[in-house]
Parts: C-alpha cells; sequence; structure tokens
C-alpha cells in the first residue's frame, strides 16, 4: 500500500530484521520515507504535523458536530493525545479514558527502550513459567529460553508464513 510519501509498508516489514545489517536497512529506509515526505507535502506542511495540532483537530470534529464536549478513550499513542486534548481544553473533556499512559515527559527513543525493558520482563516471566511444562515450546532450559525464541523469530525472519493479502 503506498502513499504520497512513498511504500511505508516496505519500511515497516523490513522493521523484524534486527542484525546489524537489518537495523541499517531500517535506517535507510527511513531516511528515505522522511525525504519522500518532504519532497511531497512540503517543508510547511511537515513543520505543521504533531500532537498539538492533532489534539486541535480533534476540537475542530467536536464543534463540527456541534458537541460541546467529547468523551475520549485512548491506548497507546492515543494516551498522549488524550492527555494534550485535556490539557489544551480542559473544559471541552466529559470523560476521558486511557490505557497504557504514555510518558510526556521522554523522548521517543527512551520510550523504546522502556518498553522493550517491559517486554523482556514479561518474556522472561512467561518463560519460565512455560519452562515448567515439558511441553514448552521454548524448552525446559531457563538459560536457553531467551536463544530458543531468537531461532523461531530468526526462522520467521528468513522464511516468512504465507498469509493472504495483509492491510496493516
Amino acid at each position: 500500500m503506498s502513499d504520497r510519501c512513498g511504500d511505508h509498508q516496505n519500511r515497516r516489514d523490513s522493521e523484524e530484521d534486527h542484525s546489524q545489517a537489518g537495523v541499517q536497512r531500517i535506517e535507510e529506509l527511513s531516511k528515505h520515507y522522511a525525504r519522500r515526505c518532504l519532497d511531497a507535502m512540503g517543508p510547511d506542511f511537515i513543520a505543521s504535523m504533531g500532537t498539538d495540532t492533532t489534539a486541535r483537530d480533534m476540537d475542530a470534529v467536536r464543534v463540527a458536530l456541534g458537541e460541546e464536549q467529547i468523551s475520549f478513550f485512548g491506548n497507546s499513542y492515543g494516551t498522549r493525545l488524550g492527555t494534550t486534548y485535556s490539557e489544551q481544553f480542559p473544559d471541552r473533556v466529559r470523560a476521558m479514558m486511557l490505557d497504557g499512559v504514555v510518558d510526556q515527559n521522554i523522548d521517543t527513543l527512551s520510550e523504546e527502550l522502556i518498553d522493550s525493558a517491559g517486554f523482556q520482563q514479561a518474556f522472561d516471566a512467561y518463560a519460565a513459567d512455560c519452562a515448567l511444562s515439558p511441553d514448552c515450546p521454548l524448552g525446559t532450559d531457563p538459560a536457553a529460553l531467551n536463544a530458543r525464541l531468537r531461532e523461531l523469530v530468526d526462522l520467521l525472519i528468513q522464511h516468512p508464513a504465507a498469509t493472504a493479502d495483509r492491510e496493516a
């Protein structure tokens, strides 16, 4: 699926390869995508993109619908958007539920590292429990569980499973 900035799907699909070469490829594709976006949309449009602008757009939708206040459910990035909206327009929120709140005070890289550490901690707890069963697909050796998962993931990267057309 293509958009005005280029083929975003191919860039996302490549993000599964975390080898050194894979990371370099992800970086090259991301830079290419950003350059195409800048060329296609122009610097003024790109500069106007962001959470603050999206929150103002949400408020324009509220006005267009003739609503005095909104009710909002946000998860993941939606928590950042909901927080920003409620900071900009506190009197225009009727109810808001935020799930998986994103820390507004850290940069994206720090956020990714924190998320990754949390995912690893959750996997370690799952794997330790799984290893107690002789049927665990990761094996029963707690020291080898992460390596076994990596083998399975690498196998899927090298030989992706056939699927029907995928829309992301």
